[in-house]
This record gives structure tokens, sequence and C-alpha cells, in this order.
């Protein structure tokens, strides 16, 4: 079966918004392709910075995103995380949190990115605490030892590393996105936020023209 590789990151504001949209795509496109879910890094390294020196430009994007996509960042977002000094805005931790999930539950990773998602945006959770994590896996059946256990090891970091990188050299730079992979073959078929019905008629499009070839 074809992916479909959902390419987003945590900390980004248009994905929350574009969240709605991919639980969408998989509930109906799930029979049609192999809907994965990945972590591109957005905020890494030298990138990860203390929220003061980034609040003025997310708070400036908010009311464009809520207009456009219909979402809404919570107070706990924009009275808490963005007002809080000590707070590092840092991708590292959610997405690693990610690929913990997506190795014990992958069946629940599209929900378990949103629920991480409005976590952060909507109730202004503290997504370096792996604490956080904990209340997010109760619906999923995850066992909260074991996810502890690995999200702490070296190994997992490492292959969300390797992903960030894979992310990029399949040429997404920007998120969202969403690549098909046919056979080791990618395509980017979305860049950025996308109405359902825009996606929707590409994707049937796309499998319209696989069927008659």
């Amino acid at each position: 079966m074809r992916q479909l590789l959902y390419i987003f990151d945590p900390l980004c504001g248009w994905c929350y918004g574009f969240s709605p949209v991919v639980k969408k795509i998989n509930q109906h496109y799930a029979g049609h392709f192999d809907i994965s879910v990945l972590c591109g890094g957005l905020a890494i390294g030298d990138n990860a910075l203390p929220v003061r020196k980034v609040a003025g430009y997310i708070s400036g994007a908010l009311g464009q995103v809520e207009r456009t996509t219909g979402v809404r960042f919570g107070d706990g977002f924009v009275n808490g995380i963005l007002r809080d000094e000590n707070y590092i805005y840092n991708s590292e931790p959610p997405c690693i949190a990610l690929t913990v999930v997506k190795e014990l539950a992958p069946e629940h990773i599209v929900s378990f990115a949103h629920d991480v998602q409005t976590a952060f945006f909507y109730d202004g959770k503290n997504l370096n605490d792996a604490e956080t994590y904990i209340h997010l896996l109760e619906p999923y059946g995850i066992d909260s030892d074991v996810f502890l256990k690995k999200y702490f090891r070296d190994e997992y970091k490492n292959k969300t590393y390797i992903e960030f990188d894979y992310c990029r050299d399949i040429g997404v730079r920007g998120y969202p996105a969403l690549v098909l992979n046919e056979d080791g073959e990618h395509r980017i078929l979305v860049r950025g936020y996308q109405t359902y019905e825009n996606i929707s008629a590409l994707l049937d499009n796309t499998i319209n023209k696989k069927n008659n070839e």
C-alpha cells in the first residue's frame, strides 16, 4: 500500500490548525493509504529558544491561523506558555514522545499527535515535561512505565533525529506537508494548510489515477 506521510511539528501553529483535517483524512482514507506521522524538527538545537524570543512572532500569527483554520488557541497557551519567560520552545521532547508512541501504538499516532498539540496550544501544558504525556497515553491503553523507559533512552532520541533528517532529505522544509511515498519515490502533495475538501479532491484523483493505470 502507498504511504501518505503527514510531516509536521508539535510546536507548529499551522499544524495545530491542520490537525482536524488530518484526522478526517485518516478516517476516510486509511483504506487507501498507509498514513504515517513524521516530525520535522522545527525548534531543535540552536532554534530551541526561550519563548520570550519567539512570543512576539507567534502571537502575531495566531489570529490568522484561527481565521483560516477555525481552531482556537486557548488561554493556557496565550496567557500561560507565551508569557512564561522560563519556557523553552523545544521540539525535541514532544517529537521523542511521538517516536515512542509510533512504536507502541502506531494505529493511534494521528490521534495522539492531535492530542499533543491540543494539550500545548489550547491547554498550555508543558511539553518539555515527560509527565505531560502520561495523561495523554491513558485513552490508548499505553503503559506509562514502558513509555517512560523508552522516552529517556538515547535510542529513541537518535531515531527521532534520523526522522528529522529523512524529512529534510525528501525535500520538506516547512510544515504542515503531505507527501506520497510510492516505492521509495516521494512526491509532495501539499505544502502548508489546505482544507479537507481540497485535499480530498487531490487524494481522490491520486487514487483514481492509480486505479486506471
